[in-house]
């Protein structure tokens, strides 16, 4: 159990006050702007409302976060056989039990072309990291979605002919109006 909601009153009306569990094992109590400290055994007396339990990863799930995480920061990998996923993604991969599939659709155009988006590589760097093909390979053969987004999408490099040329026209066609 890692939160409660509680409801005071009736059908017609009442008050909700929720309970939570903090990382450290100690439950707080939320009841509109006050906060204050309970114990496990008056959380164990309240009748909830609503209960949210915390789904834990199994060992084989740790070890896979563990390796795959190692393997992303060995500094021993060839810079030039890298690929990006999505930061998002990889905390879902990190935090949820199933992530689901790898989602770069942020990063797709309409034409199915890879953008990042505007602004500068310190920008486009923020939503994405670079990690060893053969990681990309593993997880992407288990989760699958993508699709492969190049290195070079942070330097803009991979751009959609389409998508510029009709940023150019929008540009062109606000000028005239």
């Amino acid at each position: 159990l890692q939160a409660l909601v509680e409801h005071g009153g009736g059908l017609d009306g009442g008050h909700y006050v929720a309970y939570v569990k903090s990382d450290d094992g100690q439950w707080f109590e939320y009841d509109d702007s006050k906060v204050s400290r309970v114990t496990e055994p008056e959380i164990l007396k309240l009748e909830g409302y609503m209960l949210f339990y915390r789904l834990r990863a199994s060992e084989t799930k740790i070890a896979e976060r563990k390796h795959i995480m190692d393997s992303i920061e060995d500094n021993n990998h060839d810079a030039a056989d890298t690929v990006l996923i999505s930061r998002l993604w990889l905390l879902r991969f990190l935090n949820f039990v199933d992530p689901g599939p790898i989602d770069h659709s942020p990063f797709v155009c309409r034409h199915k072309h890879i953008n990042l988006g505007e602004g500068n590589a310190e920008r486009r760097s923020a939503k994405v990291r670079a990690i060893p093909s053969a990681v990309w390979r593993q997880l992407q053969s288990k989760y699958l979605g993508g699709p492969v987004i190049p290195p070079g999408a942070l330097r803009n490099e991979v751009m959609c002919a389409e998508c510029c040329a009709e940023a150019a026209a929008l540009l062109s066609r606000r000028k005239y109006e």
